[in-house]
């Protein structure tokens, strides 16, 4: 639920897709980059990147968009926490904060390797979960991101989507949550793949191009019968901090 480039680029976006320090094809010493801490160049060299673009003249820089799923997901995480320059972002089954992520996860020995052991070990590398961890920088978020999770998610577990969208809200910057029933890592569904394609689609269009989108895909796919209840994804909305009290 990560690509649907050919669909962006009929939409007329250019997409990016940048292969950053943690990442093969470059040697060891750069796919072992992360090792220690997780973000400690991989989100640089995707600003390096888009700066490239920009320099280029192929990137607008006031309508930059972030979007990404599971290492995905958690970059776009990172991001919104660090820097303002996106004007839209969604974030697909994204870890927040990573030593509950390390309990929750079906898989721990990659991120033991990441962080230098496990946050319940002796001596535990604390330090490095809390700094890698996008939860503890949300107050700094002004860009409008949306979350999506499947509900039946093990690798990354829904609550680490509705942590960083209730930290998102509590910001300030407008944020919807979208948690699809019976849903895995990934969305298999095509009724669910289309409602995500679209729902991104109309987000970047109102919070990037401050235009209108209205979706060119099947709407039957979105009719969801009294009998499909049980499918229809469940929204905490697009919500501010002023009715969040």
């Amino acid at each position: 639920m990560s690509r649907y480039v050919a669909v962006l680029a009929g939409q007329g976006y250019m997409v990016f897709l940048p292969n950053h320090r943690g990442g093969t094809g470059y040697g060891d010493a750069f796919m072992r980059d992360m090792y220690g801490g997780y973000f400690r160049n991989a989100h640089l060299d995707v600003m390096d990147g888009i700066d490239a673009l920009i320099d280029r003249g192929l990137a607008n820089p006031d309508r930059l968009i972030k979007t990404g799923w599971s290492a995905g997901g958690h970059m776009v995480n990172k991001l919104i926490t660090y820097t303002d320059r996106f004007k839209a972002a969604s974030s697909g089954a994204g870890a927040s904060d990573w030593r509950s992520m390390h309990g929750e996860s079906d898989v721990r020995h990659s991120r033991a390797f990441i962080f230098g052991g496990s946050p319940w070990d002796k001596d535990a590398p604390l330090a490095q979960y809390e700094a890698d961890s996008p939860i503890n920088e949300a107050w700094k978020v002004v860009t409008p991101t949306l979350f999506f999770s499947g509900a039946n998610d093990v690798r990354v577990p829904p609550t680490q989507s509705i942590l960083m969208h209730r930290a998102v809200i509590a910001a300030g910057a407008p944020s919807s949550f979208y948690l699809m029933p019976g849903e895995p890592h990934g969305f298999g569904k095509p009724a669910n793949q289309l409602f995500k394609i679209n729902t991104d689609l109309a987000w970047f269009a109102r919070y990037a191009l401050d235009q209108t989108y209205d979706p060119v895909l099947p709407r039957e796919a979105f009719d969801f019968g009294q009998e499909d209840d049980a499918d229809r994804p469940e929204s905490l909305g697009a919500q501010s901090q002023a009715n969040e009290q």
